[in-house]
């Protein structure tokens, strides 16, 4: 019913009246297309770049992968030691050629007391520590008052 008004209405309009109606119907569909299309255009444009990003990233990777046997960590590729922690780490105290004033467990934290004469060694104690299965929750070094030695204090946790 309300069709046949309009068609009524239409019909009763005058050829201009006809033509400003088409034209404006033809510019708001326009219009509308627009308003709809622009965000797909734009999402579109979005995940192109996204894309392209993406791509750029992969070829980055791709050329940084002989680069990746070089990052593979220093430890050895033996297995842990199996004896107790204190033993694992008395051990490598021993073969980093420090002298081990002191080692006590606390739950699950081990503290230790060390000293040498190689500062190096001390250092490289830590990274030896951590290659047997152990996190270094804190480690301090000092000078010894005869400034001939070093002192420190490492605590461990073992992680696996």
């Amino acid at each position: 019913m309300k069709l046949k008004t309009i068609q009524l209405a239409y019909n009763g309009l005058q050829p201009r009246e006809k033509y400003f109606i088409s034209v404006g119907a033809l510019l708001l569909t326009v219009a509308l297309l627009y308003l709809v299309l622009t965000p797909l255009v734009d999402r579109h444009n979005e995940l192109e770049n996204q894309r392209d990003q993406l791509q750029a990233d992969i070829n980055w990777l791709q050329k940084q992968a002989p680069v990746l046997p070089r990052l593979v960590n220093s430890c050895s590729g033996r297995a842990l030691d199996s004896g107790s922690d204190k033993d694992t780490i008395t051990t490598v105290v021993r073969r980093s050629q420090l002298r081990l004033v002191n080692i006590s467990e606390d739950a699950e934290v081990i503290s230790l007391r060390f000293n040498g004469t190689n500062a190096n060694r001390i250092m490289r104690l830590a990274h030896q520590i951590g290659c047997e299965g152990f996190l270094v929750q804190s480690f301090e070094v000092s000078a010894a008052a005869d400034q001939a030695t070093y002192q420190g204090v490492m605590e461990v946790q073992r992680v696996n």
